[in-house]
């Protein structure tokens, strides 16, 4: 199984926007997951648990050759 973590840069500007990264986000989520993937996803706007953004980053392709460890 592939896990992947996608980085979700949506955020809104006077209450508006980021309406097209996010679907773009849903679908990628949506696409990797039917293909078997483990999908996180870290929205950036509003992450405020370091412990758990960590956990997303160890189990990500990013850091992948290693493997999850600890989630």
């Amino acid at each position: 199984m592939k896990n992947v973590l996608i980085l979700n840069g949506a955020c809104k500007h006077f209450g508006h926007g980021g309406t097209l990264t996010q679907s773009f986000c849903d679908l990628a989520k949506t696409l990797l997951s039917e293909e078997g993937a483990r999908v996180e996803v870290t929205l950036m706007a509003e992450y405020s648990d370091i412990d758990a953004e960590c956990r997303k980053f160890f189990c990500s392709r990013l850091y992948g050759r290693w493997g999850c460890r600890g989630a």
